[in-house]
């Protein structure tokens, strides 16, 4: 059942997604004055696991099905290029170039 409660902190959400979003690219260029690339995408890559840990500690369902296991490990380690790719791009790409708009 829809309530108006739940649609609020919906467009919350998605509006705080957004918000964020948009700075990624400033954020990416404050952190290569003290990261490298691969260490910026290490860094974000942690912060997200303890994020994640903690809610997982915090629901207490740490139970994880065998089948899923090899493809959460896969797609841990294969998730981290599309980050890095960002990453590179936005700090050899001039800075406005970020924040166009495409289509």
């Amino acid at each position: 059942m829809k309530t108006k409660t739940n649609s609020l902190k919906g467009i919350a959400a998605i509006a705080g997604a957004a918000v964020l979003y948009s700075f990624f690219g400033v954020l990416i260029r404050i952190q290569a004055q003290s990261f490298s690339n691969p260490g910026q995408v290490l860094a974000r890559t942690a912060f997200a696991l303890v994020v994640m840990l903690v809610i997982i500690a915090v629901k207490r369902n740490w139970r994880l099905p065998k089948s899923e296991r090899l493809l959460i490990a896969v797609f841990g380690v294969v998730g981290t290029l599309y980050p890095l790719a960002i990453t590179i791009s936005t700090n050899h790409i001039p800075l406005i170039n970020n924040f166009s708009v495409s289509p």
